[in-house]
């Protein structure tokens, strides 16, 4: 079945071709909350994981290395580039941004950690 304003052949007319963007943007409405909450839930474990990794390092529970953070500093990566995607759509541009903000604050922290990690390294190879 062809979709709402649209026939067989094609458009009917400038009115319906406006009706059926409506339609479909419409229809785009219930993913946007579905795609908010990905990015949420792809940014929160990354702080207090890689904060417990940092600390388990420093009482020497674990051995150093790089790709516990690594692995973890994919999760904000995924976050930024599901927000880039929503921006695209042009969904809630205010929180999306706010997301983003985050996601670039994550990845910053990330690259923190990998310094700390390194210095964690370096003192325990003498």
């Amino acid at each position: 079945m062809p979709p709402p304003g649209w026939s067989t052949t094609g458009p009917r007319s400038a009115g319906s071709i406006r009706e059926a963007e409506a339609a479909t943007f419409t229809a785009d409405a219930g993913s946007r909350p579905r795609l908010l909450r990905w990015q949420v839930g792809l940014l929160l474990p990354f702080p207090p994981l890689s904060l417990l990794y940092l600390l388990a390092v420093r009482a020497e529970w674990m051995r150093p290395g790089f790709r516990p953070v690594l692995g973890l500093a994919l999760l904000p990566l995924a976050a930024l580039v599901l927000g880039m995607v929503a921006l695209r759509r042009r969904t809630k541009v205010p929180r999306q941004l706010m997301l983003l903000v985050a996601a670039l604050a994550e990845i910053l922290w990330a690259l923190w950690a990998l310094a700390m990690v390194g210095f964690a390294i370096a003192r325990r190879s003498g």
